[in-house]
């Protein structure tokens, strides 16, 4: 059980330095092509709002595998528990001498 928590750890993390990161990507033009302020602008801008949702769809994903593992670690805790109890309850409460 230790490993999945690591693992759900793991993910947060990885979730938090993609949130925080903020690169400057500049679109690219070929040589000789002219572009406006404006053009140029609004090309930077459809590029981050590609980006934005790109980067929405992956964290939707990511917290979606978040659910999935809690939950299966949930039922390893359960099961883990219930098998406990059952050796317990196998075992007898009382020790008779010879």
């Amino acid at each position: 059980l230790d490993g999945a928590n690591e693992s759900v750890r793991s993910l947060f993390s990885e979730r938090a330095k993609r949130v925080g990161e903020l690169t400057d990507r500049r679109p690219v033009t070929t040589q000789g092509q002219t572009t406006s302020p404006k053009d140029t602008d609004q090309a930077m801008i459809q590029a981050l709002h590609k980006r934005l949702h790109e980067r929405e769809r992956t964290l939707a994903e990511r917290d979606q595998q978040i659910h999935v593992m809690t939950s299966q670690l949930d039922a390893l805790k359960r099961i883990e528990e219930d098998s406990r109890d059952r050796r317990r309850s196998m075992r007898p409460s009382v020790i008779v001498a010879p």
